[in-house]
């Protein structure tokens, strides 16, 4: 018994609903792995630039260090010229080269300081740029789970009434949308320009005509169904 054209278009109707369905559930699953992406890819950038200032930190550390080390041999110097003791010679250079030293290390922990405030507005920047990540994440999923369970219900409801209507059809014409399906992912085609809209055989005129009358017939070369456009 040939199969009602009508109840194969209804079926095309299902399936093209849940294709669109489909693909927009494939867009929602990337949703979560993008945004998650996105807050690898700021985080590390928070962290590289944490480093940079933790660095700079150091570096700051260590030139005061050096700056109280030499403080304190040129307090040295001072007290041995007060007091006369040691070469006095021997102590004016210790001075003059703690002063120049000291000089020098505050000449370059000025300017690290500058650069300071540069790097910790950086930091600042990537700490604000991964708090909007992180909560742009938590956004995207809270959205993406309830527009994927909806998806999935919408689908359900197609899957349930495609078998309705497959229910319809005679038992081999329903194993053979099975095989289709299964084989080429779409049962169904159109005529585009006189030619199958899935394989681009030329079907000519006479098959659209045929198709217009209500007749069911299939594409000679992919086997699919052809319905209504």
């Amino acid at each position: 018994m040939e199969p009602d054209l009508d109840t194969l278009s209804a079926i095309a109707n299902v399936d093209r609903q849940a294709t669109l369905l489909v693909r927009e559930r494939d867009k929602q699953l990337l949703l979560v792995p993008a945004a998650e992406e996105e807050c690898r890819a700021a985080r590390g950038a928070r962290d590289a630039a944490k480093e940079v200032f933790e660095a700079s930190r150091d570096e700051e550390r260590r030139l005061n260090r050096e700056v109280h080390a030499f403080t304190g041999r040129k307090a040295a110097a001072e007290r041995a010229l007060d007091l006369g003791t040691g070469s006095a010679a021997a102590a004016i250079r210790q001075l003059d080269q703690c002063t120049a030293a000291i000089d020098d290390l505050e000449t370059q922990l000025l300017e690290l300081l500058e650069d300071q405030d540069e790097l910790g507005e950086t930091l600042a920047a990537a700490e604000r740029a991964l708090g909007q990540c992180e909560a742009r994440l938590t956004e995207v999923g809270a959205s993406s789970d309830a527009r994927l369970e909806e998806l999935e219900g919408q689908l359900a409801a197609l899957d349930a009434e495609r078998e309705v209507h497959l229910a319809q059809l005679p038992v081999e014409e329903q194993k053979r949308y099975r095989l289709v399906i299964d084989h080429k992912g779409s049962a169904f085609t159109r005529i585009d320009g006189g030619a199958c809209k899935r394989c681009y055989t030329v079907l000519g005129p006479q098959r659209e005509l045929e198709v217009k009358r209500g007749r069911v017939i299939t594409c000679p070369r992919c086997a699919r169904w052809i319905v209504p456009g």
